[in-house]
């Protein structure tokens, strides 16, 4: 009988009809800088990988799905498949091997007649709404890790995004590594214990690629470079396109976390005792009679969900994403239900912290 733990299992769709190319799965390594608060920024490189599989694709059946070379573009897998083609130093003008330049992929991509612009488009978009996503969590961090004063902050994080395209060229993000390879060498894996070291091959398409990546990152974090350097990465965020604002909600949702949490201190955590207070929120407690047994519930489940005993940031957006469904239950839009729900708290919070400064 299968067994797991809680937390042992992700739960990923499976996209059925990913875009082929010779015939193969692939995906693309994008590289995106982040930097700064207030406004987050964020780059997307222009230059990148795509990583192809070393078996021609077939839907997943119960003969093929566990063949990894087929269905899994990851490099750490399909570099020590037989099939696997290491990118020569012409790597410009390749256009056979496992591992290819971003721009030569989108040449290819061209010749076939897709319309490139617009691909370009939907993965800016997608980079653009992952970021967002990440930012309340990265300024949490900054927050209890290094100063609560981010004003001024210098950190900087390049970040590896694995995107990959569907025949509709819908550009679906599949994994967010925070901390990205920036290997430059061709190493296969040999069996443990055999004696034998594995023979370490310089990938000049790696180094090309990767250089370029730290190279412009510290051009831009630093504002030094020479003229002889030419940008390669595009600024995505800070974004003025009409309505992008919804997108940083949870970024309120941190505003009121921080609020409700000991002041004067940067804490990890809302204890029972802050949440509780949300019940002193009027318009709450009007909206629904039954509010404080609610919260007293929901903290309870959340301490269950998450094996805590004061809720993190995880936790607590949970509860607020469940609150304000139930206090704000006859509005079916869910943004509608959070917004109202930080709208009707964050201001009460903000004028208990005045009132206690003042004494």
């Amino acid at each position: 009988m299968f067994t797991h733990e809680e937390k042992d299992l992700l739960v990923q769709r499976y996209i059925k009809t990913p875009l082929l190319l010779d015939g193969k799965k692939f995906d693309l390594r994008l590289y995106v800088l982040v930097k700064g608060f207030d406004p987050m920024e964020a780059y997307l490189a222009d230059e990148g990988l795509a990583r192809l599989c070393t078996e021609p694709y077939r839907q997943p059946t119960l003969a093929n799905m566990k063949n990894m070379f087929m269905h899994l573009t990851n490099f750490s897998l399909n570099k020590n498949s037989e099939n696997y083609k290491a990118p020569d130093e012409n790597f410009f003008d390749q256009n056979d091997g496992s591992k290819r330049l971003l721009t030569q992929l989108y040449r290819t991509l061209e010749e076939q007649g897709h319309d490139v612009a617009k691909i370009k488009e939907r993965i800016a978009d997608t980079v653009k709404k992952s970021v967002v996503t990440m930012e309340p969590y990265l300024k949490h961090m900054y927050h209890t890790r290094v100063s609560q004063d981010h004003e001024s902050s210098k950190a900087f994080h390049i970040l590896g995004m694995d995107i990959l395209l569907d025949k509709k060229m819908n550009a679906w993000l599949m994994e967010v590594n925070a901390n990205p390879s920036l290997n430059m060498f061709l190493e296969k894996d040999v069996p443990p214990d055999c004696g034998i070291e594995p023979e370490k091959i310089l990938s000049e398409l790696d180094k090309y690629v990767k250089t370029k990546v730290i190279a412009e990152s510290l051009r831009i974090v630093t504002g030094l470079g020479t003229s002889e350097y030419e940008g390669t990465f595009e600024q995505l965020l800070p974004c003025d396109e009409p309505d992008f604002d919804r997108y940083y909600i949870w970024n309120r949702g941190l505003e009121l976390f921080e609020l409700m949490v000991k002041q004067g201190k940067a804490s990890e955590a809302v204890t029972l005792f802050q949440f509780s207070r949300l019940a002193r929120v009027p318009e709450f407690t009007r909206m629904n009679q039954f509010f404080k047994a609610d919260l007293e519930i929901c903290f309870k489940n959340m301490q269950r969900k998450h094996d805590c005993q004061a809720l993190s940031l995880d936790g607590f957006f949970d509860a607020v994403e469940y609150l304000s469904k139930k206090v704000y239950k006859d509005e079916e839009d869910f943004e509608e239900c959070l917004t109202q729900f930080l709208d009707a708290a964050i201001p009460f919070f903000e004028e208990q912290q005045t009132n206690t400064k003042i004494q």
